[in-house]
């Protein structure tokens, strides 16, 4: 955890807080509560914990017209997170769609 490395640097640490495994992983938490934290949904949050802000978990996927693009030519961009682990996938749309 990069959290336990935080008061070891001069540079700010910025801690996203994807919500939270198990309340045993609090007390880890509670110790640097006075880093900087934030959330991607208010749900996320934990009483007592520095937020700067929430970020939410997402993207416009307006904003990138060459995904339109990527549909439009028989791919089609699924976004979304697995164990975690944010990613973007383009492939072939099923004939007819």
């Amino acid at each position: 955890m990069a959290l336990s490395y935080s008061r070891l640097v001069k540079t700010p640490v910025l801690t996203t807080i994807h919500g939270f495994s198990s309340p045993r992983i609090m007390p880890a938490y509670e110790k640097y509560r006075d880093g900087y934290f934030v959330s991607i949904r208010n749900s996320d949050r934990a009483p007592g914990l520095n937020y700067l802000a929430t970020v939410y978990d997402g993207i416009d996927l307006s904003l990138y017209p060459r995904l339109e693009a990527a549909r439009n030519s028989g791919c089609a961009a699924e976004a979304g997170a697995a164990s975690r682990q944010h990613f973007l996938n383009f492939r072939p749309l099923p004939q007819g769609q």
